[in-house]
């Protein structure tokens, strides 16, 4: 896999399970339509011109080797991943590509959603697309590169849904991503959904909104101090 030189070239002053990691951020931020520059610029900071050009280089090749001939649904990361992370870190080992397939070709899927708990580089979600591109994807990992794979693999493959980075066992989640069709652009788009607002929001209309007794009587003497 070419894009995997232009990494190592991009990390090495930082190592390549760093230069990884950064990669995928970079990457998310590139497909969020510059509704992460913030987080890109962070990122990018750490590094020289020369070695931003490698991470360019090596997402142009990921997105030539993910075409897969015009087929697509090819997931590289994953591979990657686990040849330099899953071992030294978690003991990762994903499910074989095959084995997706084969899962994929005995279930069927052939209703409106897919969901994966414990997503990995979201191969299962790329093999189940093999069979139904239409249905809306919802994947989640523990493991926020893990995630970040998801999101490349599901953006760049035109599946859209939902990729949350949380614990699925005790339901806590921490960040939570949309890919979707930009409104104007009108490509697939990563969105990073602002949590703290959706928490706001689900308790503000309890507070704000009086009961509809009350609003009356405040309307009541309203109009009466117009008088």
């Amino acid at each position: 896999m070419k894009f995997i030189k232009h990494i190592e070239q991009a990390g090495y002053r930082v190592g390549r399970n760093r230069a990884f990691c950064d990669f995928l951020t970079l990457s998310v931020c590139a497909l969020s339509a510059q509704e992460q520059e913030g987080q890109y610029l962070q990122v990018a900071k750490s590094y020289d011109a020369k070695e931003i050009n490698e991470f360019s280089y090596a997402f142009a090749e990921l997105v030539n080797e993910m075409n897969n001939r015009g087929i697509g649904l090819k997931d590289c990361l994953g591979d990657y991943f686990m040849e330099i992370l899953g071992n030294e870190r978690k003991g990762q080992f994903f499910t074989p590509e095959p084995i997706c397939d084969l899962m994929a070709e005995i279930t069927e899927p052939k209703g409106d959603n897919f969901y994966d708990p414990c997503c990995g580089s979201g191969r299962l979600a790329l093999s189940a697309a093999k069979i139904n591109r239409g249905m809306k994807f919802y994947c989640a990992d523990i493991d926020l590169q893990c995630c970040q794979m998801t999101l490349i693999n599901m953006c760049l493959n035109g599946l859209f849904g939902t990729v949350e980075h949380c614990n699925s066992l005790l339901d806590e989640v921490w960040r939570r991503w949309v890919i979707s069709r930009h409104p104007i652009l009108l490509v697939p788009f990563i969105f990073e959904v602002d949590l703290l607002e959706c928490q706001e929001a689900e308790i503000m209309p309890e507070i704000a909104q009086p009961e509809p007794e009350q609003r009356q009587l405040e309307l009541f003497f309203d109009e009466l101090s117009l008088l």
